[in-house]
């Protein structure tokens, strides 16, 4: 096999790629078995041909209209996650060789085949596409085949995110609602047990707010939907951004997974900006849900927001720090570590500071520092 960039960086799999000679030799041998034509254009699902290095030699009509190219010399040498715009695979080894596609299951399932084994898993890839980030749910099945004496891959690609999309969502405005829901109980015990009237009043106060943010976040599922099929209009206002995170911890000190914990406001000067303050509420408050979630009793929570440069930059920090396939999945859509039915509050992070507030959201953690969620915003939609 004619290798070329085997000295490239690859902190998981080979980067070594095959020359142009070498793919249109191998992609010859495939055009020219009648057998292997008569079966791919019987199959409605998309299909690839990888050789030996993970490169597309092959791919089937359904596969080039998904990927939306002409023909197969528009594929010819690239690996899937690619041709696909995955955001991990424009490292300097290209797709497969991050240290993030180790928990990829469409290389995963690749390598298995070149083992000499037929695997199938499901593959969750963010796609960069006119600088948006979409979330893409394959079901992909790889086994090995063998042409003229030369060893291939068949790879096979079951876009299931529709399906992924909608039970994501039911499951992220049950996540948000219960939140608020949570908050809103906690607050009602401790009324019940108030005897000081000016205590009751602050308290009422309290849960008149977060009974209407009850409300909003109901309402809110409607405009997620929207979010997901890009429809949803954004209704910026005037926000005063350290106000707004006071409101949000005062509503959370009591929720069920605030108990015995502490949240800190850390000091500063008031960031104002121009953005809308119900979906920023939700990306907040869901940033501190997940950090309430991973501390343990005694520790403390601290959100901040300051100005650097024109931007508002918000941080929520913990002690814990994040395991490391914990990392390297944590924006995508359906992976959770908690179960089918929670984990979504990291993806809504995402997509709504990202696309429509048009922010940038990140992380950093380490078992000296902690874990920071990390939210970017321009200073006016």
């Amino acid at each position: 096999m004619d290798n070329t960039g085997p000295g490239l960086p690859a902190n998981f799999a080979p980067a070594a790629r095959s020359s142009p000679e070498v793919l249109n030799a191998q992609r010859r041998k495939t055009e020219n078995s009648d057998l292997f034509n008569n079966i791919v254009h019987t199959i409605p699902d998309l299909l690839l041909v990888l050789n030996q290095n993970r490169q597309i030699i092959y791919a089937n009509r359904p596969a080039l209209d998904f990927l939306g190219m002409a023909g197969i010399e528009d594929l010819l040498g690239m690996r899937p996650g690619e041709a696909v715009n995955c955001v991990n695979a424009f490292c300097p080894g290209g797709c497969g060789t991050s240290e993030k596609c180790s928990a990829c299951g469409a290389v995963l399932s690749i390598l298995a085949s070149q083992r000499g084994e037929t695997v199938t898993n499901e593959c969750r890839i963010l796609s960069r596409s006119g600088g948006e980030i979409n979330a893409l749910d394959l079901k992909v099945t790889a086994g090995p085949i063998e042409v003229e004496g030369e060893k291939f891959t068949v790879f096979y690609v079951a876009d299931i995110s529709h399906e992924k999309r909608r039970r994501a969502l039911e499951r992220i405005f049950f996540h948000d609602v219960l939140n608020t829901a949570g908050v809103l109980g906690g607050f009602s015990g401790v009324m019940s047990e108030e005897k000081d009237p000016q205590a009751l009043r602050s308290l009422a106060g309290t849960i008149s707010r977060i009974s209407q943010r009850l409300t909003e976040e109901i309402v809110a599922q409607r405009e997620l939907l929207k979010a997901e099929s890009g429809e949803l209009r954004t209704a910026p206002k005037t926000v005063r951004a350290r106000e707004l995170l006071e409101h949000i911890c005062e509503s959370y000190k009591n929720h069920e997974d605030a108990k015995g914990k502490e949240i800190k406001v850390l000091p500063g000067p008031e960031v104002t900006l121009v953005t809308d303050e119900t979906l920023l509420s939700r990306v907040l408050g869901n940033m501190l849900k997940n950090a309430l979630e991973a501390s343990a009793a005694g520790e403390a929570v601290s959100v901040g927001v300051a100005a650097e440069g024109a931007r508002a930059v918000f941080r929520v920090h913990n002690r814990g720090a994040m395991a490391k396939e914990v990392e390297l999945q944590v924006f995508t859509r359906s992976f959770s570590t908690k179960g089918a039915d929670r984990g979504l509050g990291t993806y809504s992070i995402k997509l709504i500071s990202e696309r429509y507030l048009k922010g940038e959201v990140g992380f950093t953690s380490s078992v000296a520092a902690g874990t920071s969620f990390i939210l970017k915003l321009p200073p006016a939609l």
